[in-house]
């Protein structure tokens, strides 16, 4: 199937790039706010530099920790999607860009003082070393997999947008990195969509097993020590699996996944059968 997707990657890439704004992620950072630390005869951090809610301040670390595990996604892709496919010049774009929001959020994080430098950076040597805890194994999964990963990440930090009101600064730059993950998550929907057409049946089937390997896990369950941060996370209705599980199914209504009845096998029509039994649970 990975054959049959080679014609829409080409142009799904340039309306990718059309679509592209240039910006320059030192542009959104407040660096009057930073201060040297002790090592260089400054003062080290402390919880009275924190002015962000503390759900607003865990959001902005699950996104940053979910961005620092890029090696392990960009192997993931390139291990199973196949390189001679077409996928190499999206493969490299998606993980430039990606890597330019994760400097954006630890500037802005350690600039601002809203999180602990030495605690964000033991999370990422954990987070990094242990790597992206992937439930699945083909290609098609890891297509489903890549796929609704862009758009829950899309829709978490459209939340975190909103739980930002009263930080202008920090709402221009969760923006900028919103538009991007929109345009990632507009280019796996096409590819979504001609695999629907040519391949309903493996597509489906893929979703599903997808889906049964994940199971409740959200984004974020993989890091180590972070029951407390998700725990906030959940109780402001910013990130949680009810809101996961509601991103989801937006996925697959706006891809048409859960209108498939036509060319399914029995298998298929029991994966479909999964797919709208998810999308209707809350």
């Amino acid at each position: 199937m990975l054959r049959e997707l080679r014609d829409v990657l080409p142009q799904a890439y340039r309306e990718h790039l059309e679509a592209t704004q240039e910006w320059f992620f030192h542009d959104y950072i407040p660096w009057e706010a930073g201060q040297t630390f002790a090592f260089l005869g400054g003062k080290d951090w402390d919880p009275s530099r924190v002015k962000l809610a503390e759900p607003l301040v865990a959001a902005l670390d699950l996104l940053l920790l979910d961005k620092d595990n890029l090696p392990s996604y960009n192997r993931i892709f390139t291990s199973h999607m196949h390189l001679r496919e077409g996928w190499h010049q999206w493969i490299g774009q998606w993980t430039a860009e990606e890597g330019a929001h994760a400097i954006a959020l630890r500037d802005y994080l350690v600039v601002t003082g809203a999180t602990d430098p030495v605690l964000l950076e033991k999370r990422r040597l954990a987070h990094v070393w242990k790597g992206v805890e992937y439930p699945g194994g083909t290609p098609l999964q890891t297509l489903a997999f890549g796929a609704l990963h862009e758009w829950v990440t899309r829709d978490l930090v459209c939340a975190a947008i909103k739980a930002a009101a009263e930080e202008p600064v920090l709402q221009q730059l969760l923006e900028r990195i919103a538009e991007d993950e929109e345009r990632h998550a507009a280019f796996f929907g096409k590819v979504i969509r001609r695999g629907l057409e040519v391949a309903p049946d493996q597509l489906v089937i893929a979703f599903a097993a997808h889906l049964r390997e994940a199971g409740s896990a959200i984004l974020g369950s993989d890091i180590d020590d972070y029951e407390r941060p998700l725990a906030a996370l959940a109780e402001s209705g910013i990130h949680s699996e009810a809101t996961q599980r509601t991103s989801v199914a937006s996925a697959f209504a706006a891809w048409g996944v859960l209108d498939i009845t036509e060319g399914l096998s029995d298998d298929g029509l029991e994966a479909a059968s999964l797919l709208r039994e998810y999308a209707a649970k809350k």
